[in-house]
């Protein structure tokens, strides 16, 4: 059931000022053969229509009131994707990480708190990895 976002403001106890979408499901198995039609619907439903439905009822408000923060998280992996890899790589991947480890849940707690900030004000519109400098070196 939709709401709309004056409802969901009121049911937040007043205006909302920072929305943190952290939805996400990963399809497994990995294999495209082996995946079902409910399943994409599922993902597609929680990765995809939550986060756009959820900013599209809670921008309108932050914008009318000149202020407000929306940060969505994801996997690196959404950047570019999955291609070759499985859950049995993610041991080798950590030493191609400049840091040699994956972040704490810490350190992405800490990049949501800064995000909608005051120290953050000209941060708009991009991409934060908070990954250890793996998608630097990626990308190389």
């Amino acid at each position: 059931m939709l709401v709309s976002g004056r409802d969901a403001e009121r049911a937040a106890g007043g205006g909302l000022h920072i929305l943190v979408d952290n939805a996400a499901l990963l399809i497994f198995p990995s294999s495209t053969a082996d995946l079902v039609e409910e399943l994409i619907d599922a993902a597609h439903a929680v990765n995809v229509e939550a986060p756009m439905l959820l900013t599209g009822l809670l921008a309108p408000g932050m914008a009318a009131r000149g202020s407000g923060a929306i940060v969505n998280l994801g996997s690196i992996n959404g950047l570019d994707g999955m291609a070759d890899q499985a859950l049995e790589c993610v041991r080798p991947m950590l030493a191609t990480i400049p840091s040699r480890r994956a972040s704490t849940p810490e350190e992405i707690a800490n990049a949501v708190l800064f995000l909608p900030s005051d120290d953050a004000l000209n941060i708009l519109g991009t991409t934060l990895s908070v990954d250890g400098g793996y998608s630097a070196v990626r990308s190389a």
